[in-house]
């Protein structure tokens, strides 16, 4: 926050000089840049969709392809497909959020005053 320094003019014939502090504020908002953020979608339908994908691996080609590795590099194959099942199933949404928003707050609840 910056301050500035205004002379006020004289009152009478008082050679008393009045200053006047005028606070040039900045809100938050305008600080900081808004985040951009990839979010998941989770409908009845893509879980529907996740579940059929999953539902159709052969999780037997994972153990075959791990023969003679370690846990670590089947867990990793593993997770590999999983994120790639989700992609695949699960579809994303591009929001922006700003600096005075918090976490909690959905869009449900932000227009609850405007319903009532």
């Amino acid at each position: 926050m910056h301050t500035a320094l205004l002379p006020s003019p004289h009152l009478g014939g008082q050679t008393i000089t009045w200053f006047t502090l005028l606070a040039s504020y900045q809100p938050n908002v305008l600080q900081q840049p808004p985040i951009t953020r990839t979010i998941r979608v989770w409908s009845e339908q893509s879980m529907e969709s996740l579940q059929d994908c999953l539902d159709l691996t052969d999780c037997d080609v994972f153990y075959r392809r791990a023969h003679g590795r370690d846990i670590d590099d089947l867990a990793e194959a593993f997770t590999g497909y999983l994120n790639f099942c989700t992609d695949l199933s699960i579809p994303t949404k591009t929001t922006r959020c700003f600096s005075n928003n918090k976490p909690w707050i959905t869009r449900d609840i932000r227009h609850l005053p405007n319903r009532k």
